[in-house]
């Protein structure tokens, strides 16, 4: 930071000082604690998911299975999923730990158990993360294309 230099010790201790704090400040807001009503609602949310998977049929996985992407996230199964996964997770990127108000995604770690999927298999991440997780995986993929089956 230019500023920095143009300070006494006192004053570059001081803005440090500050600087911690509103770090600290923000993680206490990311950890604050939430009302029991609030759990509860996220609790049934990864409850219902659960329960509804139970009465899947192999039918109606293998449907959902065959479905183009475009097509699966809208279903009924993904937006419960969705909503199940960031219950679990909480509206916090994965990889850039930001707080998220809006634009969450969330990614599937592996796509193996698509239609029923395990709440451990999805995450929660920014627009920005999720954009750079597929770009890493398209480069992956096209580095060792005879590793990789679509």
């Amino acid at each position: 930071m230019a500023v920095k230099n143009k300070l006494t010790p006192k004053q570059k201790r001081d803005l440090e000082a500050k600087e911690y704090e509103e770090v600290d400040r923000k993680k206490k807001e990311a950890r604050s604690p939430i009302s029991t009503k609030e759990l509860d609602a996220l609790f049934l949310e990864i409850i219902y998911y659960e329960e509804s998977k139970r009465y899947y049929s192999q039918e109606f996985i293998q449907e959902l299975q065959g479905m183009l992407y475009a097509n699966y996230i809208k279903t009924a199964h993904w937006i419960r999923a969705r909503a199940a996964a960031i219950s679990k997770h909480g509206k916090v990127c994965f990889n850039c730990k930001v707080t998220l108000e809006k634009d969450i995604n969330v990614h599937h770690l592996t796509y193996e158990r698509r239609g029923h999927e395990d709440l451990n298999d999805l995450i929660v991440l920014c627009r920005e993360c999720h954009y750079e997780v597929h770009k890493f995986m398209r480069k992956i993929k096209k580095e060792y294309k005879d590793v990789f089956r679509d």
